[in-house]
Formats: structure tokens, sequence, C-alpha cells
């Protein structure tokens, strides 16, 4: 189990996964969220556990002042809700760039060219939009 980690997440990533602790007995799994009466979650919710910092020594604590200054400036932004969000995923690490990709094991370096005219299913789509390319050249 544990390759499997490691060839899945990064080294730290693999950490904070093996911290979690297993149950010693078969119980049926449920879904919790903490901080609620019903245990049922709500988006809500989730914000007041963030904020109160209720996760402590967790993986999934966040420095909740860091975030507020960040994401009140960002919404307050004048741009389109899609440049914000673009935003959002640069500040989260959540955009896949090399470094990201690598730190994640994909072995293969995918080009812009590779994945719009490279593969199979982009000149699938291409085809049916009656649009060819020429993939003989790389750019």
């Amino acid at each position: 189990m544990c390759n499997l980690i490691d060839s899945i997440f990064t080294l730290d990533e693999a950490r904070q996964i093996r911290r979690f602790p297993l149950s010693s007995t078969a119980v049926q799994d449920s879904l919790v969220c903490l901080g609620e009466q019903t245990d049922e979650y709500a988006i809500c919710s989730g914000y007041k556990i963030l904020v109160s910092g209720g996760l402590k020594g967790s993986a999934l604590v966040v420095s909740t002042s860091q975030y507020k200054i960040f994401y009140n400036k960002l919404w307050k932004i004048h741009c389109p809700l899609k440049q914000k969000i673009m935003l959002w995923r640069i500040y989260k690490d959540y955009v896949p760039t090399m470094y990201s990709l690598y730190n994640k094991r994909v072995a293969t370096v995918e080009t812009i060219h590779h994945a719009m005219v490279g593969c199979e299913l982009p000149l699938e789509v291409w085809a049916t939009y009656s649009i060819y390319c020429d993939t003989s050249q790389k750019q």
C-alpha cells in the first residue's frame, strides 16, 4: 500500500496521508461533519470550521487570516469571474505547471501541441468539426 501512495503523491502528501489513523476493526464508514448537530456538511459549516481553526493538528489546517486577506482582495477585483478563479487556482498552486506535474510524478512532458493534436482524442474532436491539423509540424 505504501508503494502505491508513494507512486501517486509527493513525499509531503504521502506523509500526511499516512498520518491518518486506520481502524483495527471493520466498521461501517460514515460521513460526519464536525461542528454540525446533524452531522451533515454545509458550505457554511466548512467555512466555520476553517475560520475557527477547528481542525488543529490536521493537514487541512490553513492560515485562515492569510486566506481571508487574500480572498477579500481577490473578490473585490473588478474583472470577470473566470479571471478571479484563475488567480485563485494560481494562489492554491492548482495550475498544472511542469514543477507541480513533476511533484505528482507525471513522468511524461505534455506540450500544448501534444495535448491539442498529438493524441487520438483531440484529433477526433477536430475531425468532428471538420477541422484538420497538420500534425507533422511541431512548434
